[in-house]
């Protein structure tokens, strides 16, 4: 295939594809409609002629008049999800910045902008504004500004803003204000429109992050707990000394086999009392011996405490150093006869 009939091919192919591609914006007559957009627009008559693929990202098209002398831009902005309007209190506090977005989207620069005049009223379908600004472009100079439009929530839940800006150079607005009348009003929105024009902005990804930080860590302190819950404690018997012993073992065991010590020698001897006749108590008899039985009596320390200073005087001294009371006969210690 020689290179001519190569050209040719790729020339209908080319052809092909450009007629089978929608086209997406006209002018049919004096009125603009662009489906991409999804926006019309009306110019006053032919002397307006129509400007495509302007530098500005934000402007559709335009109508310009002679070399420039005046102008208007189409213009159509989306509003960024985190700086959507969410009601009508947060218009009112933030639309001095929300004119500063128009402007600067309007224009495509920064600014500055000297605001003359700024009013926004809200209704059911859409939020409307009209703007009055001047401003200083390079190689036309100080400018004056009338933007008016609308903003719009569309059903994907995005806000978007559809204006017309018409500019002169200052000082000559008045003489183009009629022609401008009959531009602004002609701006119409052609998609579908969603109510509230208010929207929700969405939640930051750090907020997911934090929340998700939260979840993990209340969630191990709820596994923390119900596994403490559920543990079997193990208690280790705790060995006793064998230094120390029980009260039970303090005891010491009953030997029916001999004799239980005489209660009386833990008694000291200043406690202790004896008496004869039927109201005293009395010790065991001493079988061994062939005296009569002798009998020594102890009391109570309660009993003791109150006779003490009665009978301090009534006592008398072994020569094994034992006290013993007057009414004994015979020592109650080493069993030594009174001398």
């Amino acid at each position: 295939m020689t290179f001519r009939a190569k050209a040719l091919i790729g020339l209908l192919v080319i052809v092909a594809v450009a007629g089978a591609s929608p086209v997406f914006a006209s002018l049919d007559g004096n009125r603009y409609t662009n489906d991409a957009h999804r926006i019309e627009l009306s110019r006053p008559d032919a002397t307006w002629e129509l400007r495509e693929r302007l530098p500005i990202p934000s402007v559709v098209a335009g109508f310009v008049v002679g070399d420039g002398t005046a102008a208007a831009a189409l213009m159509h902005y989306v509003i960024p999800a985190n700086e959507v309007l969410t009601d009508a209190t947060d218009l009112a506090r933030r639309r001095n910045a929300i004119a500063a977005t128009i402007a600067c989207a309007v224009t495509g620069q920064p600014g500055p902008f000297e605001f003359e005049r700024t009013e926004f009223s809200g209704t059911d379908d859409r939020i409307t504004f009209d703007l009055f600004f001047s401003n200083r472009e390079t190689g036309r100079g100080a400018l004056e500004n009338w933007v008016q439009g609308f903003i719009v929530r569309d059903d994907d839940d995005r806000q978007h803003i559809y204006a017309v800006r018409c500019a002169v150079t200052r000082g000559t607005f008045q003489s183009w204000a009629s022609q401008f009348e009959r531009i602004v009003p002609t701006l119409h929105y052609t998609g579908a429109v969603a109510t509230p024009t208010y929207t929700s902005r969405p939640i930051p990804i750090w907020w997911w992050f934090a929340g998700g930080v939260v979840l993990l860590v209340g969630y191990g302190l709820l596994r923390s707990r119900r596994s403490g819950a559920d543990e079997v404690r193990i208690v280790r018997p705790v060995a006793r000394s064998t230094a120390a012993s029980s009260p039970q073992e303090d005891l010491a065991p009953v030997d029916f086999a001999g004799s239980a010590p005489d209660p009386g020698e833990d008694v000291p001897d200043i406690l202790r009392a004896t008496s004869g006749g039927p109201s005293g108590g009395y010790g065991e008899e001493d079988l061994t011996s062939d005296r009569p039985a002798r009998r020594s009596s102890t009391v109570t320390p309660e009993v003791a405490e109150t006779a003490a200073p009665e009978v301090a005087i009534g006592y008398w001294t072994c020569r094994c150093g034992r006290k013993n009371s007057e009414a004994d006969t015979f020592c109650v210690r080493c069993n030594t006869d009174r001398s």
